[in-house]
């Protein structure tokens, strides 16, 4: 099972920052949040690891602001044995 990874989104944010609009300018994570349909705050804490899973609906969101395919924030689930 595939789950939502708030490492990669953490990379994935910390390397869309470091890209420059066709004018020179870095995108910011502000630029991003207002792509993604989300606050700037919220983004970050879930780039931190400080909100609950996000719905499918904002992954697909911030995947599409972040210009990466939706998989790209996701990642395999560490089941435990019993």
């Amino acid at each position: 099972m595939r789950i939502f990874s708030y490492r990669l989104l953490a990379d994935l944010l910390h390397a869309a920052t470091q890209k420059r609009n066709p004018d020179g300018r870095r995108v910011t994570q502000d630029e991003i949040s207002k792509r993604a349909g989300v606050s700037r705050q919220y983004l970050n804490d879930l780039s931190k690891g400080g909100r609950p899973r996000p719905s499918a609906e904002i992954i697909a969101a911030i995947a599409t602001a972040l210009e990466v395919p939706m998989d790209a924030l996701m990642e395999e689930a560490v089941t435990e044995e019993v």
